[in-house]
């Protein structure tokens, strides 16, 4: 099943091949993430400082408790908004790094297969297939990593 399913996508080839060529620039481009990482981790940086200066000025000078508190609190509040942000960037980053690689693996792939394939390769299966669905005896259907669906 996976053969034919496999000879049915590669009918296709020279067409998913073209299209990933024309995305591959900007579909796992991480510039602006990069950019927004380093802004954020220097928004950090600033809260952080502010923050021990407050607690450097608090046991030199005598201050209002409450007003020092509610201050402190609101840096670290930000601190906390900043970094969860910063967090999340970062995992984008890391996200679409991996999804580059896995598509570069995808195409590597597909690009040494030949127009018609005769047998199972277990490289090709781990390469090329995000899962296989099993419906019933008569409907199975592969998804590629490309997130095209054959029904064989």
């Amino acid at each position: 099943m996976f053969v034919r399913a496999l000879n049915s996508f590669c009918s296709e080839k020279k067409t998913i091949l073209a299209d990933f060529e024309s995305i591959k620039d900007t579909a796992f481009q991480t510039d602006e993430l990069e950019k927004k990482r380093d802004e954020l981790q220097n928004e950090l940086t600033v809260l952080m400082e502010m923050m021990e200066r407050s607690i450097t000025e608090n046991a030199r000078v005598a201050l209002d408790q409450t007003e020092y508190e509610a201050r402190y609190k609101a840096l670290e509040e930000k601190a906390e908004a900043a970094k969860a942000q910063l967090d999340a960037v970062n995992d984008d980053i890391v996200l679409k790094q991996a999804q580059r690689e896995m598509m570069k693996n995808f195409i590597e792939e597909l690009r040494k297969l030949p127009e018609t394939c005769e047998q199972f390769d277990e490289d090709t299966w781990y390469a090329l297939v995000d899962y296989m669905t099993v419906y019933s005896a008569e409907d199975v259907r592969f998804t590629f990593n490309n997130g095209v669906e054959i029904a064989v």
